[in-house]
């Protein structure tokens, strides 16, 4: 199933079309994000343009997507989030290093996902 993540009601059209092919969800990923290029600057460069482009595809499309999810969940099923970076700064050599030297910024945007990650995981 595909939706544009910067639109909520695609989102929200995405679920329905589980909740009528399946009923409901056992687990959700939450992982999906816009190409990097359409937001990713430094923060005093970034347009406004870009900036609501980054937080409508990782924190709104997050928070919309969860409360969906929220709704087909299973006894027992789970919302797992793959933020943007690790919380933590990343170990040298690992995957994500690289990135994290050379876009130091957005690990403070990675945080931001956790924290919205589990106050959506909390009961």
């Amino acid at each position: 199933m595909q939706a544009d993540i910067c639109r909520p009601d695609e989102i929200r059209r995405m679920f329905q079309q589980v909740r009528s092919e399946f009923g409901g969800l056992d687990i959700f990923v939450s992982n999906a994000r816009t190409e990097a290029p359409t937001f990713y600057e430094a923060p005093m460069e970034i347009s406004l343009e870009k900036w609501d482009t980054a937080v409508d595809s990782q924190a709104k499309a997050f928070l919309v997507a969860v409360r969906e999810a929220a709704l087909l969940l299973s006894d027992g099923g789970r919302i797992v989030a793959i933020p943007l970076l690790p919380v933590d700064a990343p170990a040298a050599g690992s995957p994500g290093w690289l990135w994290a030297q050379r876009k130091p910024q957005w690990s403070r945007w990675s945080a931001t996902l956790q924290l919205l990650w589990q106050a959506a995981a909390s009961p």
